[in-house]
């Protein structure tokens, strides 16, 4: 499962199962893969963005789940503060300097843990009254 988020015009789509760190961006009409690869390949990951100019990607699954936040600037990813709780298969919603992760399963247990990004940390706010992973978010914070 890749993270993507974008408009019809201009979406980012990264990482996916299997996993992979290929990030493609797309204008409209057509899909191209970038050189700008993930720095660690994942599936199962939280996004959050509003175009393919700028995104933040937060943890998921590389052979274990990882806590990893890297930040998209239009061109490369870069690893920046990670999350508090590894996990994958959780809602991701915002943009690159506000957002959520919610939810999730950390090592095959549901989590209801919510964090909120402020473009540079991720702090742990209200949790979900009830714990579930594979859901989805949308919207911007």
């Amino acid at each position: 499962m890749p993270g993507s988020g974008g408009l019809q015009t201009a979406a980012l789509m990264s990482g996916g199962s299997p996993v992979t760190a290929a990030n493609e961006l797309y204008n409209g009409t057509s899909w191209t893969e970038v050189a700008g690869n993930l720095n660690t390949g994942r599936t199962g990951h939280g996004f959050a963005g509003l175009d393919n100019t700028a995104a933040v990607v937060f943890t998921g699954y590389s052979n274990a789940y990882v806590a990893i936040t890297e930040l998209w600037d239009g061109t490369s990813f870069s690893e920046v503060n990670d999350m508090n709780t590894a996990r994958g298969t959780l809602a991701g919603a915002g943009t690159s300097t506000s957002a959520l992760g919610t939810g999730g399963n950390a090592s095959g247990t549901a989590t209801a843990a919510n964090e909120s990004w402020n473009g540079t940390s991720w702090t742990e706010v209200g949790d979900l009254n009830l714990a579930r992973w594979e859901i989805m978010g949308v919207g911007a914070s």
